[in-house]
């Protein structure tokens, strides 16, 4: 018996789908942790402006290059959002100088630097104070899927409890019957050979009439237990009978109806004559295909019915003959 359940544990498919099932639930909890990365977000950009104003201070064009980089994350713990930020721009204007006309020489004003460079560093922190103080809200998702994890294990353990516990009852009612069936049968020996013993006795005349009567009756009793068990058997057999079948309807149902529909439509150009007609061929296109539409739910429910209805008629047969 333990064997045969380490064996059953070790081997069936059953047992790796829960685990499976736990697995998942593992992974789907995990993956709520991404919400308490670090994030970066980058924007560059490049402006270009010409022509400008036509004021003798307005530069002639200027060219912009910058970008910004900023770095985020969610804190659990307090519910708030850590950011650090970085602007940086490079900007290059064309700004003529201004020339001032003097005699004898003009007077020159430099316009000054045309090379600017910025960079500025933010750091940012925000804290809700109601709802999410303290992260409850932001935990929340996370917390509630190790519920789920909790509630998954258990449930797989009931499964498999469950499904060690039927087959172990299967198991020890097939045994059972089966050494039931091996005593039934030495007993029936015994009896046989007690029974051809007295036989011979009584043609000796060592024993009475009634002996030979008793005996007999204790094969006869030996060879009902027999039935008995038997018949125990077959209804042991008839109580996974109904689960057998209807797993062999579903699992049939996919190919039975699309082998039966490809075949029908292939066949409805030459029975109804799209294309062209055949007065040989479209009789037998048309018998073909009305009998697949009529043998297909005969295959799928009726048959299986009937299979079932015959076990019955067999058990009938059999506990009305043995009375």
């Amino acid at each position: 018996m333990k064997e045969f359940l380490e064996s059953v544990e070790q081997n069936h498919p059953f047992f790796v789908k829960e685990s499976l099932s736990t697995a998942i639930q593992i992974k789907e909890h995990e993956r709520y942790l991404g919400a308490q990365d670090w994030s970066i977000k980058s924007s560059p950009y490049y402006i270009h402006q010409k022509p400008l104003g036509s004021s003798a201070f307005s530069p002639e064009q200027i060219d912009k290059v910058g970008g910004n980089i900023a770095i985020e994350k969610a804190l659990w713990s307090t519910g708030g959002k850590v950011s650090v930020s970085w602007i940086s721009d490079y900007t290059d204007q064309n700004i003529p100088d201004m020339v001032i006309p003097f005699s004898p020489n003009d007077i020159v004003i430099p316009a000054g630097p045309s090379k600017i460079y910025t960079n500025k560093l933010y750091l940012t922190y925000s804290q809700p104070l109601l709802q999410n103080f303290g992260g409850k809200l932001d935990r929340l998702n996370y917390e509630l899927s190790q519920y789920n994890i909790d509630f998954t294990e258990i449930q797989v353990l009931e499964n498999q409890e469950g499904f060690v516990l039927d087959l172990g009852m299967n198991f020890l009612g097939w045994t059972l019957l089966s050494e039931q069936k091996r005593i039934a049968n030495e007993r029936l020996n015994l009896a046989q050979e007690q029974l051809q013993q007295t036989r011979r006795k009584r043609q000796a005349n060592l024993v009475d009439k009634v002996d030979v009567l008793r005996v007999e009756d204790a094969a006869r009793i030996a060879k009902q237990n027999i039935v008995l068990i038997e018949f125990q058997f077959k209804s042991k057999q008839a109580e996974n009978l109904l689960t057998l079948v209807a797993e062999g309807t579903v699992n049939r149902l996919r190919p039975v109806i699309l082998t039966t529909l490809t075949t029908v439509v292939g066949l409805l150009p030459l029975a109804y004559g799209f294309g062209g007609t055949d007065p040989f061929m479209a009789p037998a296109a048309l018998a073909l295909g009305y009998g697949l539409l009529f043998a297909t739910p005969l295959t799928l429910i009726l048959v299986p019915c009937l299979y079932v209805v015959q076990n019955d008629v067999k058990r009938l047969a059999a506990r009305i003959f043995r009375k």
